[in-house]
Order: structure tokens, then sequence, then C-alpha cells
């Protein structure tokens, strides 16, 4: 069963009108807009059960806050179908052509950090996550040379995560501008896969290192002013250890899409470069 037919499969389940669905994305997971329904169905491998099940307790909590996020279905599940967990969401009226609003965009990420302040963690992933981190790079076949390489990063992360002593509480754990809705209400955030326990500023490197993948824009510049105060250095400190997950997944997404491991490797330069300095 594909992931169309998963999310197809629990809507006829649960009564949701699904006859003009239509697939928004397909990465790691993918994204179906159940059409002409107002519900969005997010479809993961059924080992990532544990992940989707915190992505919707966060976000959850985040709408009963009154916080700017995109938020789950009455029945969001998730919902097993053939191999997949399905989440269903609510459909927001988000336009790719509308223009970010990064300075909106950063204060709606305050927002959001503040509701997050008085959320349990429970079992949440502490950053940096080099236990998932370890587990991504056991399942690869990297070449000579990139392994050695990945077995460095790994190994000078350990040493950097030591000298990390900060104040913690949930975070996003993915927040770059591609993971904002943009409706005629404001910004919305969106795809909590990674929300873990870490510093506030983690989600404004994750950002910043999104910026340096495609190039700067006025926008990005426009995001830390709109979140407001924050401890640059923190911020700055943390992007080698937040590039050190990101270059594990990335090289975990080339094993089967074999065009992001360019990407991979610049993620991989970039993260050496940083914990090396």
């Amino acid at each position: 069963m594909d992931p169309l037919s998963a999310a197809l499969a629990v809507a006829a389940q649960l009564g949701v009108d699904a006859s003009g669905a239509v697939v928004l994305r397909e990465l790691r997971t993918a994204v179906v807009h159940l059409r002409p329904s107002a519900v969005v169905a997010r479809v993961a491998p059924a080992s990532e059960e544990d992940v989707v099940r915190r992505q919707v307790a966060v976000t959850a909590y985040l709408a009963g806050q009154g916080a700017p996020v995109a938020a789950p279905w009455r029945d969001p599940g998730p919902h097993a179908a053939g191999g997949w967990v399905v989440t269903l969401w609510e459909h927001a009226d988000h336009e790719v052509g509308r223009p970010h609003d990064g300075f909106a965009a950063g204060r709606a990420l305050r927002d959001v950090h503040e509701a997050l302040a008085g959320f349990d963690p429970g079992g949440l992933p502490v950053f940096p996550r080099l236990d998932e981190v370890r587990r991504i790079l056991a399942t690869l076949d990297p070449s000579p040379e990139d392994s050695r390489d990945l077995a460095e990063m790994l190994d000078r992360a350990v040493v950097a995560a030591q000298r990390i002593d900060s104040p913690v509480q949930v975070v996003h754990g993915d927040a770059w501008l591609g993971n904002v809705l943009r409706t005629p209400g404001g910004p919305l955030w969106n795809d909590f896969e990674l929300t873990c326990v870490g510093p506030r500023e983690l989600d404004l490197t994750c950002n910043e290192t999104s910026a340096r993948d495609r190039g700067r824009s006025p926008e990005d510049d426009a995001f830390l002013v709109g979140y407001g105060d924050h401890d640059v250095g923190l911020r700055e400190r943390l992007a080698a250890l937040e590039l050190t997950l990101l270059t594990a997944w990335t090289y975990r997404l080339a094993t089967t899409q074999p065009a992001f491991l360019k990407l991979a490797r610049r993620r991989l330069t970039w993260a050496l470069e940083g914990l090396r300095a």
C-alpha cells in the first residue's frame, strides 16, 4: 500500500470525503489534502509511530493554548493502515505563492515557545539527540571517506554537547520558514516531527542553517527581529550540533533519493567546520 492509498483508507474508515484527494508532498513522510474535505493527512512509516504521537500531542496542546499552529483534526490518530501511520489535521488556507512575513513568523515562534514553556516534556528526545544520530549512521553504507568524516562528526559532537549549559524547554526542533503555513490570518507553525527538549535558540538556529542552504533573504533577518531577544552567541554555537542531526537525516534520505547525497555531503562539511572550530 502506498501513502496515498493509506490516507484514503483511513479517510474511508472515518467517513471523510476524499474523492478529490491530492498529494501535496512526498519525502520521508507524505502529505495529502483529502479534498473536498478540509482535512490533511500526514502519512509516515509505521516505525515512526512514536514520533507522530509526540507531534500530535505537542500540537494539540499548542492549539488548545491558542498558539499559532496548524491544528490536529478532531480525530487525529495516529491511525494504522498497511504499514503506515496516518494523522489527520485541519486544512489551513496556505498558498505557496503568498509572500513570507518573516517578522510575523518570528513573533509567532516566540508565542509558540511561550506556550510550550508549560508543556510537560515527558519522554521527548533531548537535543542534540546523538543517540538518534548513532542509530541513523548505523543504517548507512557510506563511502569510506564519508564514513570517516561521519564518525569524526559524531565524536566531536559528543564533546561539543557537553559544553552546552543553558535553560531548556520543549521546542519545535525544525523551525525554519519552510515549516510555516502562509495563511490570510497570518503564519501558522507546522511539522513538529522533530520536537524535542532544548534551548529556545535551537529553533532560531534551524532557520539560520536553512538560510545557508538556500541563500539568505531579507525575511531571514526579519525572522530574527520578529522573534526578539535571545542569546546570539548560543544560537551560533548550536549551529554545528543542529547540523549533526540534520546531516544524518539527509544521508538517510539520500539512501532512497540519491539526489540528496550532494546536500548531505555539503551539510557534513559545514558540520565538521563548526565542530572543529
